[in-house]
């Protein structure tokens, strides 16, 4: 994501990395599109990618002045590289940590990623108010982080970041 100071939204294309298990919601398109000016939101899932039906239902949720794209994890460095030479605004959606260290994993470079929220089902440590990782996500948030991502924990931009090493590190969890 290239950087943009606070209360100014820069003209140059921007792509925006998210974890978000609700995917497509109003924090996504009422919150962080409206703020860093969105012109495209992509959701990375491999089952909604081929799903229909799932696409047709996150599509109502999107603004007509917005396009959604769904796509598999495989296609994401190709459609990134492309957003990023039209100089467009993207938001890059993933419903959990292991697409996007598999991502990662690939070569794909992420230079810094948001967590909007990941529910507690099937995952019994908290790592915020919005954020529970079972012990095969923290060991891969931990990988992420030693890549050198900067990760943050802000469900909405109106919102204080907090940084996910940092709250690693205090909850004993980066061992």
């Amino acid at each position: 994501m290239r950087r943009v100071n606070r209360g100014e939204i820069s003209l140059m294309g921007l792509l925006f990395y998210r974890i978000d298990d609700r995917l497509i919601h109003g924090q996504v398109t009422e919150g962080w599109a409206k703020v860093l000016g969105i012109d495209t939101i992509v959701v990375a899932n491999n089952q909604i990618a081929e799903d229909e039906m799932q696409r047709k239902i996150f599509e109502f949720a999107v603004p007509p002045e917005i396009r959604a794209l769904f796509l598999k994890i495989d296609s994401v460095p190709p459609t990134a590289s492309h957003l990023e030479e039209e100089d467009k605004r993207a938001i890059f959606l993933f419903s959990n940590i292991s697409d996007v260290f598999e991502l990662v994993e690939s070569g794909f470079i992420i230079n810094e990623l948001n967590i909007g929220g990941l529910r507690s089902v099937d995952r019994d440590r908290r790592l915020s108010e919005t954020v529970f990782l079972n012990d095969q996500e923290i060991d891969m948030l931990k990988k992420l982080i030693l890549k050198g991502i900067v990760i943050n924990i802000q469900a909405v931009p109106g919102e204080k970041p907090k940084n996910a090493e940092s709250l690693l590190n205090k909850k004993n969890f980066f061992h």
